[in-house]
C-alpha cells in the first residue's frame, strides 16, 4: 500500500505591505498607484469650484512654513508714506541725465524683463502681509496697518547679521564653501572668459617694472601699497564672479518656476485632480527652496565686496602717509562700518596714540627720514662711493708728492721750495 505523499507547500512571494496613502488600506503588490480605487474616484468626482480655495491654502501653508525660520524675528519699523501705495506711476518712456532716450540696451532689458514696475507696490504689500502673518500675536499694529504704511521691502535682522559678519574683516577673500560650488555649478566654458581677474598687457606691465622679464602680476610694483591694492582689486573681481553663479542660477530657476505655475494655472481650469496637482507642486517646494538659499549666498558675497573695495580705497588713500608698511596694513585691516572709510576704531587708536583731540597721525621724523635714506644710498650705491674715494685720493696727491714741490694756492713764505731727502743714520 503505497503512502500518500502530502501535497507540496507553495512559496509564497515577500509581501511589499503597499498601503493607500489616503485610507492605510493594503494593496496589492502589482497595484501601481498610489491611492487605491475608492479614494481615486472620491477625488476625482469632487466638487470642482472648492479646487482653487484648496489648492490656494495649501500654497498658503507652504509659504508660511517655508519662511518660517527666517522671518521668525522680523520686526518692520513703521515708514509713513502715503495711502495711494498701489497706484504707481507707470513709465512709458525711460529718459537718461543727459535728456536723451535710452539706447538699444535698456530695450533689450525691458524685454528680457517679466515683472512690470507699476506691480511692485502691490507686490510689496502683499509680501508685507504674508510676512507680518509670522509675527508674534502680542504685537501693536495690525498686519494691516504695517502693510498700508511701507512701500519698501522689508529687510530681516538675520540679513544684516550676515552682512555685518562679512565686514569684520574687510580683507579676507570669500569662503566659497564645498556645498556651494556643489549648489551652484556653471559650465567652465560659461565662465572660461569671465571667471579669473583680467592680466595685465606687457606693454603696461613694462611701464611700473624694469625687470628683465615682463611680469603680469603685482609683485613689479614699486611702491607697497600699490601692491596691496593690486591684491585686493583683483579679490573685489573674483568676489564678483562668484556673486554672478548664485544669480544666474537663479534666474533659471525662478523662470522655470514661473513657467511651472502657469501650468499649475491650467491644470486647475482643466479639472485636474487634487492628487496631481500636489504632486506637481513639489517641484515648486524644491525651486522656492533654492531661490531663499540662493539670495543669502548673493547678500553675503555682495557684503564681501563692499568690504574689499573699501580695503582698497583705504590703501590708497594711505599712500601718503609717511609711515612704515606694518602701520598702514594694521588700518587697512579694520573692520568697515558703512558711513565711514575707517570707522570709529581709527578714533579710538588716535585717542590711544596722542590723548589730545587734534585728530592726526603721527608722522616719521623727515631729518630721520633723509639722514637714513642718506647712509641707506651709500650703502647700496657703488657708483656714489667711488666718487667720494677718487675726489678724495686725487686731494690727497695734489697736497703732497715726494722730491717734489708742495702746490699750495695759499702762498705763504716757504711753500713752493725743494727740500733734498733726508739721508739715513749709518751706524
Amino acid at each position: 500500500m503505497s503512502t500518500l505523499e502530502p501535497p507540496p507547500v507553495k512559496r509564497h512571494r515577500k509581501s511589499k505591505h503597499l498601503q493607500c496613502r489616503a485610507c492605510d488600506i493594503l494593496l496589492p503588490d502589482d497595484y501601481g498607484k498610489r491611492f487605491c480605487k475608492d479614494c481615486l474616484s472620491y477625488l476625482a468626482h469632487k466638487d470642482v469650484e472648492a479646487l482653487p480655495e484648496a489648492s490656494s491654502s495649501w500654497i498658503k501653508e507652504f509659504i508660511k512654513s517655508t519662511m518660517k525660520d527666517m522671518f521668525n524675528q522680523l520686526q518692520p519699523g513703521p515708514v509713513p508714506i502715503a495711502d495711494d501705495i498701489v497706484n504707481s506711476p507707470t513709465i512709458v518712456n525711460p529718459i537718461s541725465l543727459d535728456g536723451s532716450t535710452q539706447d538699444s540696451s535698456s530695450d533689450e532689458e525691458e524685454i528680457l524683463a517679466l515683472f512690470p514696475v507699476e506691480s511692485t507696490a502691490k507686490l510689496i504689500r502683499r509680501v508685507r502681509l504674508t510676512m507680518e502673518s509670522l509675527e508674534s500675536e502680542d504685537s501693536q499694529a495690525t498686519t494691516s496697518q504695517v502693510a498700508k504704511k511701507s512701500k519698501d521691502f522689508p529687510v530681516h535682522p538675520v540679513m544684516k547679521d550676515l552682512m555685518t559678519r562679512e565686514w569684520k574683516n574687510p580683507e579676507k577673500p570669500p569662503s566659497i564653501t564645498k556645498r556651494q560650488k556643489l549648489l551652484f555649478p556653471i559650465q567652465e566654458e560659461e565662465i572660461q572668459s569671465w571667471g579669473t581677474p583680467p592680466k595685465v598687457d606687457v606693454a603696461i606691465a613694462r611701464l611700473s617694472n624694469k625687470t628683465l622679464i615682463p611680469v603680469e602680476d603685482g609683485s613689479g610694483l614699486k611702491d607697497p601699497m600699490d601692491r596691496k591694492m593690486e591684491s585686493l582689486l583683483k579679490r573685489v573681481y573674483n568676489t564678483g564672479t562668484a556673486i554672478c553663479k548664485p544669480a544666474l542660477a537663479a534666474s533659471a530657476v525662478a523662470r522655470s518656476t514661473r513657467h511651472w505655475l502657469k501650468q499649475f494655472t491650467e491644470d486647475i481650469n482643466n479639472n485636474i485632480s487634487r492628487v496631481e496637482l500636489l504632486e506637481s507642486l513639489e517641484k515648486v517646494n524644491m525651486a522656492v527652496e533654492f531661490l531663499c538659499d540662493s539670495s543669502i549666498e548673493s547678500i553675503k558675497l555682495a557684503a564681501k565686496t563692499m568690504a574689499l573695495s573699501t580695503a582698497s580705497r583705504r590703501a590708497l588713500w594711505l599712500r601718503t602717509w609717511s609711515a612704515d608698511s606694518v602701520s598702514k596694513n594694521s588700518l587697512c585691516a579694520m573692520a568697515f562700518e558703512p558711513g565711514r572709510l575707517f570707522g570709529s576704531e581709527l578714533d579710538k587708536l588716535l585717542e590711544s596714540l596722542s590723548g589730545s583731540k587734534n585728530k592726526r597721525l603721527p608722522q616719521e621724523n623727515q631729518s630721520n627720514r633723509s639722514k637714513n635714506s642718506f647712509f641707506r644710498n651709500r650703502r647700496t650705491s657703488p657708483k656714489r662711493d667711488n666718487y667720494f674715494q677718487r675726489d678724495r685720493r686725487r686731494n690727497d696727491t695734489n697736497s703732497f708728492r715726494p722730491n717734489r714741490a708742495f702746490n699750495s694756492s695759499r702762498g705763504e713764505r716757504g711753500f713752493g721750495k725743494t727740500f733734498p731727502p733726508k739721508k739715513r743714520p749709518s751706524f
